[in-house]
């Protein structure tokens, strides 16, 4: 590969696959619109305080994908991190946040009928493959939550809230059984939290930045993408906002698909099918995973 590999927006998906190229020897550039990097997960300073933009945490801690990312490139020394083991909701009291599916039983959040009636749908889940949940990926995770009671909902809300930032009608059901499954003991999972111990998540993205511009790779701030250029089937370049072009045989957008194929393409260059496919996502499924964008490895 002759040009860099690009790869638009600079939040933690874009870094992360950044981290992971030029750690096995691809050369990247890195576009963002913004002036900061972390995207959804950028903090800003009010009155001494570093406030992020929505909460954020990590979960699973050091079985997350995140940190194993850290770890494989051998970075993990460079974000410290503090163990979150209290997290509350408010509504008419604070409530302790489930660790785990036992704790369920004792949650004040919703009553005991109901923390009953969760466990039957959440056990299954939890000790499910991985495979089976991503058959699931189609389903929305409404399809389960509209059946409940309006306590057993708030659970499902608050889940959401946390492991994905984004309420159930924004998830699929595959998505959220893949989240119960890794906080699974039983099935080599975690539920322990974890957040940069010196404020911000973004964090997290500034180590990653760094770490490609050390490999002689660039993230460049305050640049917005009008398109991606293919010619012939085959992508060659993208253009900038002010009209530059930048030569590249491999783009990679980090933000949702539906709306990438429909801000930064030409029409005709997808077919029909694929864009009805891809634009349901954006009422199933708030994550695309790697496998469903890539089709081969670089």
């Amino acid at each position: 590969m002759k040009n860099p590999v690009v790869i638009i927006g600079a939040g933690v998906g874009g870094l992360s696959t950044a981290t992971l190229l030029v750690n096995d020897g691809f050369p990247v550039s890195i576009y963002e619109k913004s002036e900061n990097v972390g995207g959804r997960t950028a903090s800003m300073k009010f009155r001494n305080h570093i406030l992020d933009n929505g909460f954020h945490i990590m979960p699973f801690y050091k079985k997350s994908a995140i940190y194993e990312i850290l770890k494989d490139v051998k970075i993990e020394d460079r974000l410290k991190l503090a163990i979150v083991d209290k997290i509350a909701f408010y509504d008419n009291g604070f409530h302790t946040y489930p660790k785990g599916i036992g704790d369920i039983l004792k949650m004040s959040l919703i009553p005991f009928k109901s923390r009953i009636s969760l466990l039957k749908i959440l056990l299954p889940m939890a000790f499910t493959s991985m495979e089976k949940a991503e058959e699931l990926d189609s389903v929305p995770l409404t399809q389960v939550t509209s059946k409940l009671d309006f306590h057993s909902k708030q659970f499902f809300d608050a889940v959401c809230m946390l492991a994905f930032a984004d309420s159930p009608e924004h998830i699929s059901l595959g998505e959220f059984a893949r989240t119960i499954i890794r906080a699974n003991p039983f099935k080599g999972g975690t539920s322990e939290f974890a957040y940069p111990d010196m404020g911000g998540y973004d964090r997290i993205s500034e180590v990653m930045a760094n770490y490609v511009k050390e490999q002689d790779s660039e993230v460049n701030l305050g640049h917005s993408i009008k398109k991606v250029i293919v010619q012939n089937k085959k992508v060659t370049g993208i253009e900038l906002s002010d009209g530059k072009t930048v030569e590249t045989d491999c783009v990679i957008i980090s933000y949702p698909a539906y709306h990438a194929i429909n801000q930064l393409f030409e029409p005709g260059i997808f077919d029909d099918d694929f864009i009805k496919k891809t634009n349901r996502l954006n009422k199933t499924t708030s994550v695309v995973e790697v496998h469903f964008a890539l089709s081969k490895a670089l």
